[in-house]
């Protein structure tokens, strides 16, 4: 699955919708392991492995981190657009919090 992240130094940012199974799946065992990786077919593939503990909380709107994370995958000259339509889209988010360890 391909999803925007932002890395704040010690904490894993991810941004979803509130209510899909993951949410709820986080909740209950925030154990965690992820694998980060440019899907480039370059070589050697550049990856990062990470193992720690979830933190799901539900906010308002639209978080700042959200918002980075997209735009290293959003193109720029689309990113003006892509940014009116989720403010327009969400008015709640799960924001997931990942510590290593």
């Amino acid at each position: 699955m391909l999803v925007g992240f932002h890395w704040h130094g010690t904490v894993l940012v991810i941004g979803t919708v509130p209510g899909p199974a993951k949410v709820a799946a986080l909740e209950a065992n925030p154990a965690v392991a992820l694998t980060i990786d440019t899907s480039s077919p370059a070589w050697p593939p550049n990856v990062l492995l990470l193992r720690g503990t979830a933190k799901v909380s539900m906010v308002n709107g639209i978080f700042p981190e959200y918002v980075a994370g997209a735009r290293k995958l959003v193109p720029i000259e689309e990113f003006p657009q892509w940014e009116a339509g989720v403010y327009a889209l969400y008015d709640q988010m799960a924001r997931i919090d990942i510590t290593p360890g």
